[in-house]
């Protein structure tokens, strides 16, 4: 913490952030478990001492729409949850409001996957993202499912960039690393996006996948940042920023994985979202100045180490 200069009570706030973001520790209670084997039209989840708890369940069948709002009646503006609907087969609802605190967001971001796992992949027949009430409207999640199989017509150009993009990545000669990984854009990235959200992204290395890991304010931009000790992509949306942090401590595998994907996903936010800076970087302390500013380094005294140095302006319009 002395070599960030933060006192030691802001340094274990944000070790709780290590812990919790990338431990992902969370159980499923014996009684959740129950229920999700039964015939139960929804069940809010509440996450409380990293243990996942159903606080809600309807047992009632009556039409989508209705059964739909029901649940979101139950919903509190500030409070994350995770809610289970049963259409043919379970969707799952992130429900990680703008207004809870950064600790509750970063929780159930992290947890979602290992949520998911616990409970059985296959039961779940899609995924719904939320950040508030008036987002997590029925209507809402039609468009979501129409956007699925709904496409605007492309050009031929953008046809040959869509066929390149899905071309298998190949990494390195040997067997140890990854050799033919597609890395699709998961439905909640595009959801946050859409609504002009700041994003901290990574990558689902057993599935081979980009995934959302939260949502954040441009004024929590340090606090959510210093909560990663392994490489995430982050999107500043309101400054049209893209970063690229890759801990020098991270495994070498998945430095390599990412550094692989970094195009895919950095292709995909330019193209349709726009992004007037690009940064990597290996260190936080050489990102944020004492103002907690992003400065452009300009000059240099001698070489640095390999894979070490100032945050690197990689683009700028």
């Amino acid at each position: 913490y002395k070599r960030q200069g933060i006192n030691a009570e802001y340094g274990k706030k944000f070790k709780n952030y290590f812990t919790m973001s990338h431990s992902s520790g969370i159980t499923v209670s014996n009684e959740l478990c129950e229920q999700f084997q039964k015939n139960l039209r929804w069940i809010i989840v509440q996450i409380k001492e990293e243990i996942a708890h159903s606080i809600f369940f309807s047992e009632s069948f009556n039409d989508m729409q209705h059964d739909w709002n029901s649940f979101i009646s139950n919903l509190k503006p500030a409070q994350p949850n995770f809610i289970l609907f049963r259409n043919t087969s379970w969707i799952l609802i992130s429900y990680v409001p703008d207004g809870s605190s950064v600790r509750d967001r970063m929780i159930y971001a992290s947890s979602r996957d290992t949520f998911k796992k616990q409970l059985g992949y296959t039961n779940f027949e899609d995924e719904f993202y939320s950040s508030s009430l008036n987002e997590i409207t029925f209507q809402n999640y039609q468009n979501h499912v129409s956007s699925k199989f709904v496409e605007a017509p492309l050009t031929s150009s953008e046809i040959n960039k869509n066929i390149a993009s899905t071309l298998e990545i190949t990494v390195g000669t040997s067997s140890e690393y990854v050799h033919s990984v597609k890395f699709p854009i998961m439905q909640p990235i595009i959801n946050a996006l859409n609504q002009n959200l700041n994003v901290v992204l990574k990558l689902q290395i057993p599935i081979e996948s980009f995934d959302l890991d939260c949502t954040f304010q441009e004024n929590e931009f340090q606090s959510v940042l210093r909560s990663f000790n392994e490489p995430r992509y982050i999107y500043l949306f309101t400054k049209k920023e893209f970063y690229y942090y890759c801990p020098e401590l991270s495994p070498l595998k998945m430095k390599m994985i990412y550094s692989t994907a970094k195009g895919v996903i950095l292709n995909y936010i330019e193209k349709n979202y726009g992004i007037d800076k690009k940064f990597e970087f290996t260190e936080i302390e050489d990102l944020f100045e004492e103002k907690g500013v992003v400065e452009e380094k300009k000059t240099f005294s001698r070489p640095t180490k390999p894979g070490r140095g100032p945050a690197r302006l990689t683009s700028k319009k």
